[in-house]
Order: structure tokens, then C-alpha cells, then sequence
């Protein structure tokens, strides 16, 4: 090869392979980046305006969005672990009590949001619901699959009338890995405790 010429001693010709070699590098670097600007010049547009926005792009849902059936919405399975029922017992009762308050103090205890990023998915989406926590939302599409509603159903002019009475997160049922991976952690510290204490799930405060 040429840099094996070079280290076999002539110098002249690998100082000429050098100056070659560096004058050509310097003509391919300026033509990629000439190539390059051209490239992000015509690819400057974008994606469609609807599509932008000042918080992020918003991901359409592509897919159409159907309702599921309530007896059909995707449940954790506590068949035969008292603690991890007595867990999601406690969270939810905690949860619509909260609500029921609000309620009666004529609060808005949810939120009809649009360009908000969605829980499961995580992906900003163009409609969505924000429970009465304030910091949990779910997109068009996972309030249909998993709360069997959609998001617009919701009518802040009818505050009584809600959907759901519960934030899906705070409350454990949310069925995504990371509130199953939670209740199991909260499940986990209640079985230690009522040990402990030599009682039941029901007993452990």
C-alpha cells in the first residue's frame, strides 16, 4: 500500500502520498458537507404544522379508537393475594373519597387537555384526559382501552356527571409495567408489616 512505501524509507514519495492524501480530504470533507446542507435545506419543512407544536410534535393516533366494554378493561389479577387486594382497596376508596369531596365542593376533579403527554404510552397526544390528581393523563385512545370512555365524554359544564372518580395511577389499578411493578413493591412492604405485627392485610394500618 502507499503508507507501506512510506515507512520503508523513501520519504520524498510519502511525504508526497501525505500532502495527497490530505488535499483530498479536505475536498471530500467540504463536498459531505456541502451535500449535507443541501440535504437539510430540502428536509427543513418538516413535518405538517398540525402535526408541531410549541411543546412538541403531537403522535396521531392512527389506528381508529373503539370503546372497550367495561367488563372487558384490562384488570390486575389478585386472585389469592389478599395483600395486593387489600392495597388496591385502600388506594381507590382514598381516591373516590378525594373526588366525591370535590364534587361536592363544586370543583372540576378532571381535565380535558390537548398536546399533554399520556402515561402509558408516553407519546403527546392531540386529546387527553388529566385526572383529579393533576399530575397523571391519559390519551384519547388509552382512556378508551382501559377506561372504557373517551376523553371528550367528559363535560366540565356538568362537573357530577364523571367518567371516572378515581385517578388509574395514584390508586395502583392502572395496568401499565410501571404501576404493576409499584403494587407489587406496596403489596410486598404490607405483607412484611402485617408479619411483623402478626395480623391481617385488613388489620395493618
Amino acid at each position: 500500500s502507499i503508507s507501506s512505501v512510506g515507512t520503508g524509507g523513501e520519504d520524498g514519495i510519502s511525504a508526497k502520498t501525505s500532502n495527497v492524501r490530505r488535499s483530498n480530504s479536505g475536498v471530500s470533507s467540504s463536498t459531505k458537507r456541502s451535500s449535507a446542507n443541501s440535504a437539510n435545506a430540502g428536509s427543513s419543512s418538516g413535518p405538517p404544522s398540525s402535526a408541531r407544536s410549541a411543546r412538541g410534535a403531537i403522535k396521531p393516533d392512527r389506528r381508529g379508537i373503539n370503546v372497550v366494554p367495561p367488563d372487558e378493561v384490562p384488570r390486575h389479577d389478585v386472585t389469592g393475594d389478599i395483600y395486593r387486594a387489600e392495597v388496591l382497596k385502600r388506594a381507590k376508596a382514598r381516591s373516590c373519597h378525594m373526588v366525591r369531596e370535590a364534587v361536592g365542593r363544586g370543583e372540576e376533579v378532571l381535565t380535558t387537555v390537548r398536546n399533554e403527554v399520556c402515561h402509558i404510552c408516553h407519546n403527546r397526544k392531540e386529546l387527553g384526559l388529566i385526572f383529579h390528581c393533576g399530575k397523571h393523563a391519559y390519551c384519547d385512545s388509552h382512556c378508551a382501552s382501559r377506561l372504557s370512555f373517551r376523553a371528550g365524554d367528559y363535560d366540565s359544564k356538568n362537573p357530577t356527571n364523571i367518567p371516572v372518580d378515581f385517578c388509574p395511577v395514584c390508586t395502583l389499578t392502572c395496568t401499565c409495567a410501571k404501576c404493576t411493578r409499584r403494587l407489587e413493591d406496596v403489596s410486598r412492604k404490607m405483607k412484611i408489616a402485617c408479619q411483623a405485627q402478626n395480623c391481617g392485610p385488613k388489620d395493618e394500618d
